[in-house]
């Protein structure tokens, strides 16, 4: 003999049906969304490096002070640099609050996306140095700054997924 008080209660097989089919219906959406994360952060990648490049063009172009990146294949690493007025050394760029400028590893900004090859505007490959003019031209550079002339081709960045960065060697322009 049952007491009112000491019923059991369960789900009925109706029940855990329905809550099956909504699960089921809620993954299919889900599952899509989880796998074009990797493709979010290759474009953002390379909305990033594209930034960067046209931050070194534009703050050339404002300060009148030759301004690039360094960019490495072998480390994945984007450094933005400039040179100074009245220095003949090369400089960590400044950022908006005055502090200097830290090299952007792309790996680790952006995990799972590589910085898979660099190729300079004057055709060097790997670790490549994309120099901007106060007119916004670019500029091959050496490794201390000097000038050596200009873009002989199209200097370019090429991350995962498909995506490049360009520098078009006659005005500078940076494109994605």
């Amino acid at each position: 003999m049952r007491r009112p008080g000491n019923l059991r209660r369960a789900f009925s097989l109706l029940e855990v049906t329905v809550v099956i089919v909504i699960v089921g219906i809620l993954a299919v959406g889900v599952i899509p969304a989880l796998g074009s994360t990797g493709g979010a952060r290759q474009a953002a990648a390379a909305r990033e490096t594209h930034r960067l490049l046209t931050h070194a063009r534009t703050f050339a172009m404002t300060t009148g002070q030759p301004s690039g990146v360094i960019a490495d294949a072998s480390t994945g690493t984007l450094t933005p640099v400039y040179i100074p007025s009245g220095s003949a050394s090369i400089a960590a760029m400044r950022t908006s609050t005055g502090t200097d400028a830290v090299p952007l590893v792309i790996g680790d900004t952006f995990p799972g996306v590589e910085l898979l090859s660099c190729v300079g505007g004057d055709g060097s490959t790997g670790l490549v140095r994309l120099w901007f003019s106060h007119a916004g031209t670019p500029q091959v550079r050496d490794a201390d700054g000097t000038l050596t002339g200009p873009f002989t081709q199209d200097a370019s960045i090429s991350l995962t997924g498909g995506f490049t960065v360009a520098v078009r060697r006659v005005s500078g322009l940076v494109e994605r």
